[in-house]
Parts: structure tokens; C-alpha cells; sequence
């Protein structure tokens, strides 16, 4: 009995809980009903459409495409790309604006596009999409105009290449030529795209050039770069030209209708023959159609000299030798290096090559020089070459130069190894009461047989020495002071010296080292030694094969200390004068 009323209470609750979950689902349905109905009611009401300034017109003529929404958009709610297979297009203009008419607020957003069909017949602009509302589209009628000026009429190339056939490394110089032949305000959305070829290395050389000229009897403005082109492998290669996409705008003079002109330029792509190296030539792979090497001498002083005879030259002082390659359709990283053995009886600092170019765009490498004699006597300078292969001839060349001799010779003015004890600045009194008491004392030797003369002729020598000195002391009284100028010399060539130091220029370096040197001879020789090694690390640095910075300011010190040696030494020397 039990058990039959509760199946009765639980198929009674099941079904009550069947019947409200049905009401609930059908409540739920009714809402989304709702509110389908009143989004599509709200869609309704905001419209898209799409309109232009007219739908009659001839080929590339331009017309005005709008498309409104009222409501809020944004710019990039509009796709315009649905035009680019059959039409030209300007910049999309957009805008926005808010009104009320009786209290009704309207939304409006619009967007502008200038368009153009080289297309005839009948052109359709398609539907768009603006935030799920889509536009009509629309029908066009395009006829032919035979004045629509063609695209050669309005931009060309006028391309070149300085040869067709070179040799791995070898240059050949590209000149692209962009001849706009009307108003270049009218180029719109340009794309430049420069030459490229497989196999081949192509760099520009400068900035593009642009003038203008006539040509044909029409004003063109020209723009014009040049390209360097270089294979490294041997073969056929192809050089593509310079490429340019544009929109042209151009109005007719007569009926003052606008057109946007498409234009895309190419000129015809440019077989290149590179050859082989040949398998006999020797040296560094130098191909080219003109090198030279020149060669000049300078002294210490920069002044130049003539090398078709011997040279004079002084030990220690340096000559300067000038070598200058010139090559033509060269690159300057395809140059080597210049490597002469010179003898050992010179010290030589090289400077590292500087490259550029001459009037006819022929690349320059200068290399500089400083040989200094080490020993006097005949010096022979070596000669330098450098092997070529003229592609011209197809056949292996030399450049060369002659070396030159040199009479190197001491000079008698340089300043002599010092024989004096080392002494040192800071401690000069008490060396000298060192040195003093250290001499040897030489006992007097007296002549008996003069004794009676000598001391008559005493006096009369301090007599004479008195009345001298008088006269010295009246004379002196008597003329005015005038400043000594013998320093002014020391003080120049001090200056010259600390100057050629901070310039760092070799030459200038040891001219000035060897005359301030004759001017400062009473330093000691260990400050010589310290001086003379700074100057050897200072060189080293400027012309060594591991070229660095070199830190001035040690030798600077060491300049001035001796220049404070040499001063207190000298009026040490005088006073040890002035009182005998």
C-alpha cells in the first residue's frame, strides 16, 4: 500500500516539474523573438548607400565615388579593396558629421574615392559591406577616348650599362634614367623598385640626380642614378631594371576632363657575359680596363722632391713617399694591399690607404709613407709593382714605379750622446755638494825659479779684470733694457714640438723631435731614453701593423719635465759664471 502512493506522488511531481520547465522554455523563446524583431527593426533603419558624380564617361576619366551611413562608423569600416581589379584609385577621404532635425539626433559617416577604368562597356562598382549594410551596386558606361595619352607619353626609362661583358670583380656602371614627361605633382602612390639580377651584387653610387631638359621638343624632368654591378662568378647573368608603378593624373587643356593614368614602366632586362679568370695569371685578381700607379717624394717639410736622381737625406729625419693607385670600374674593397720590403737601414711607418675618387669617377687608393735613415751612406729604395689584367686586351699587365737612392748623411747639428753624471731635477743642490766633495783635489805646483813675477802679475790681472768689469757695469747703465729674444727660438720649437705631438702626424713628429732635441741637449740621458721610447710607442701606434690610440699624455709630461731640466741646468750654469 505504501509503495503504490509514493510511485502516485513522484509521477505527480515529475509531471508538475515537466510542465514548468515547457513555460520557462517558451517564455525564453518569446524574449529572443523579441529581440530579433527589434534588432532587425533597428538595422532597418540605418541605411548604407553608394553613389557617384556621374555614371556616363570615357576610359581613365576620373569620377567621385561616395558611400554614406547614417550612423557611427569608423574609417576602416569601408574596404575599398573589391575596386582594385578594375579601377584606378585616389586616397579614401572620410568623414563624419551629427545633425537634429526636431529634436531627432542623425549620425552621418561618409567616405570620398576618386576613381578610373581603362576598362569600356559596362563597369560595375560592386555592393559593399558597411557594418552589415550593404550598398547597391552600380552600373557604368565607359566609352573609348582616343585622346587618353598613353602611358609611354607620360613617364619612361632611358636605361644604359657601361659594358655587357667584364670579368669576376670587375665593374660595370647601371644608369637608370626615370624621364617624367608631365607635371610630376601628378605621380600618386609611386613604387620604386630598384635593379636586382641573380648573381649580381648591385649598389647605388651617391644620390639620385634630378634636372630637366628637353626632349623631343617636351619639358622632361630627368631623374637619374647610377649603380655599381659586380659578378662574382662567371657566366650569363640577368640585370633587371629599375621598375615604376604609379597613377599619373592628367588633365586635357581643352575640355579640362581629368584623368588618372596608370602607369607601369619597366625597360627590356640586360644580358651580362662574365668570363673566366684565366687560370695563368698570377697576383692579386685585379681586372679592370685603365689602372696606374703614381708615385711622389716629400721632405720633412711636405716640400716636394725630385726623385730622378739620388736624394739628400739626414739620419733621423724622415722622407715621405706617396703612392697612389688609380683604377677604373674598381671597387675600393677589391684594391689590395700594397706590401714593399724595404731595407733595413730605414725605419718606415706606413699610414693606412685612403680611398676616393677623381674627376672621371675612377677609384683612388693613396697609400703614405715615412722612411727614416737609420745609418748614414747610399740607401737603395725598392721599386714597387702591381699586376693587372686589362679586360680590354685580355691580357696581364704591370704597374710600376721606380725606387730611389738615398745619401743619408748625419747631421753635424744633432745633438751628441751627453758624457755628464745623471742627475736629477728635484735633488740638483745636494748632488752638487756631492759632486763637489767627490772631485779630486789637484795640489798646486810651484815653480820656484817665477815665484818673483807671479804675484805682479796677479795684480795686474785683477786690475785690468776691475777696470773691465766698470766699464761693462757703465755701458749697461747707459742702454736701455730691451727683452732678450734668444728663448723665442726654444719657446717656438717647444711649441712646434708639443703641436706635431697632439696632431699625431708622423712626418711633422720627428722634424720637430730632431730640432727640439738641439735645444734641449743638457737633459739626461735617462729622460732621453724615456722621451725617445714614448716616441717609438707613439709611431708604432700611427704606423704599425696593429694601428691604435695611443695615450699623448705621458710623453706630454715627460716634454715639459725635460724643458724644466733643461732651464734650471742652464741658469745653474750661469750663476756657477756669474760668480767666478
Amino acid at each position: 500500500m505504501y509503495s503504490i502512493f509514493s510511485q502516485l506522488l513522484s509521477q505527480l511531481s515529475t509531471s508538475k516539474l515537466k510542465r514548468a520547465y515547457h513555460k520557462q522554455l517558451l517564455l525564453l523563446s518569446a524574449v529572443l523573438m523579441s529581440l530579433t524583431i527589434s534588432h532587425s527593426a533597428f538595422a532597418n533603419d540605418i541605411q548604407a548607400t553608394a553613389s557617384v558624380s556621374q555614371t556616363r564617361l570615357s576610359t581613365n576619366e576620373v569620377f567621385n565615388l561616395q558611400v554614406a551611413y547614417m550612423g557611427a562608423a569608423h574609417r576602416e569600416d569601408f574596404d575599398p579593396s573589391a575596386l582594385d581589379k578594375d579601377f584606378t584609385q585616389g586616397s579614401v577621404q572620410f568623414g563624419s558629421s551629427r545633425y537634429s532635425i526636431n529634436g531627432k539626433v542623425t549620425l552621418r559617416s561618409e567616405w570620398n574615392i576618386s576613381l578610373a577604368t581603362n576598362k569600356s562597356g559596362e563597369v560595375i562598382i560592386p555592393s559593399f559591406d558597411i557594418n552589415g549594410v550593404k550598398t547597391d551596386p552600380i552600373t557604368l558606361h565607359v566609352s573609348n577616348d582616343p585622346s587618353t595619352p598613353k602611358q609611354s607619353d607620360l613617364i619612361s626609362f632611358d636605361d644604359s650599362i657601361s659594358k655587357t661583358t667584364l670579368y669576376p670583380k670587375e665593374m660595370a656602371t647601371f644608369t637608370s634614367r626615370l624621364l617624367v614627361k608631365t607635371d610630376p605633382r601628378g605621380l600618386q602612390n609611386t613604387k620604386l623598385t630598384p635593379p636586382s639580377g641573380d648573381g649580381l651584387s648591385i649598389d647605388p653610387i651617391g644620390q639620385p640626380n634630378q634636372y630637366q631638359k628637353i626632349i623631343n621638343g617636351i619639358e622632361t624632368t630627368v631623374v637619374e642614378q647610377d649603380y655599381r654591378v659586380t659578378a662574382e662568378q662567371s657566366g650569363t647573368h640577368q640585370l633587371i631594371p629599375t621598375r615604376l608603378q604609379a597613377s599619373v593624373i592628367s588633365i586635357n587643356r581643352t575640355t579640362g576632363t581629368r584623368r588618372i593614368v596608370p602607369v607601369d614602366v619597366q625597360s627590356d632586362p640586360i644580358t651580362l657575359t662574365v668570363k673566366e679568370k684565366p687560370a695563368s695569371y698570377q697576383g692579386a685578381w685585379l681586372p679592370t680596363q685603365s689602372l696606374t700607379l703614381q708615385q711622389a717624394w716629400q721632405d720633412s717639410e711636405g716640400n716636394m722632391l725630385d726623385s730622378s736622381a739620388a736624394i739628400e737625406a739626414t739620419v733621423g729625419q724622415p722622407i715621405t713617399r706617396i703612392l697612389a693607385l688609380v683604377v677604373q670600374d674598381m671597387s675600393a674593397e677589391s684594391l689590395p694591399d700594397i706590401k714593399i720590403d724595404y731595407p733595413k737601414t730605414v725605419r718606415v711607418y706606413s699610414e693606412k690607404p685612403k680611398f676616393g675618387q677623381d674627376k672621371s669617377g675612377n677609384t683612388v687608393m693613396t697609400l703614405k709613407q715615412v722612411i727614416m735613415p737609420k745609418k748614414s751612406g747610399d740607401i737603395i729604395l725598392p721599386s714597387v709593382s702591381v699586376p693587372w689584367w686589362n679586360s680590354k686586351t685580355n691580357q696581364a699587365e704591370t704597374a710600376t714605379v721606380n725606387g730611389v737612392t738615398l745619401k743619408a748623411k748625419v747631421d753635424e747639428n744633432a745633438p751628441q750622446a751627453s758624457q755628464t753624471p745623471n742627475v736629477q731635477p728635484e735633488n740638483t743642490s745636494n748632488t752638487t755638494e756631492n759632486d763637489k766633495a767627490a772631485e779630486p783635489t789637484i795640489a798646486p805646483t810651484t815653480n820656484v825659479t817665477h815665484a818673483v813675477f807671479w804675484p805682479y802679475t796677479t795684480a795686474l790681472f785683477a786690475l785690468l779684470w776691475f777696470i773691465t768689469l766698470a766699464l761693462l757695469i757703465q755701458q749697461k747703465r747707459k742702454q736701455p733694457q730691451i727683452p732678450t729674444e734668444e728663448t723665442t727660438p726654444i719657446k717656438a720649437q717647444s711649441n712646434n714640438f708639443i703641436e706635431a705631438v697632439k696632431s699625431k702626424d708622423g712626418a711633422k713628429i720627428q722634424s720637430a723631435f730632431a730640432q727640439w732635441q738641439t735645444q734641449h741637449a743638457n737633459i739626461t740621458d735617462d729622460l732621453k731614453h724615456s722621451i725617445q721610447s714614448e716616441i717609438n710607442g707613439l709611431m708604432a701606434s700611427l704606423y704599425g701593423p696593429q694601428q691604435k690610440d695611443y695615450d699623448i699624455q705621458t710623453l706630454l709630461k715627460l716634454i715639459k719635465q725635460a724643458e724644466k731640466q733643461s732651464k734650471k741646468t742652464k741658469s745653474n750654469k750661469e750663476e756657477t759664471i756669474a760668480k767666478l
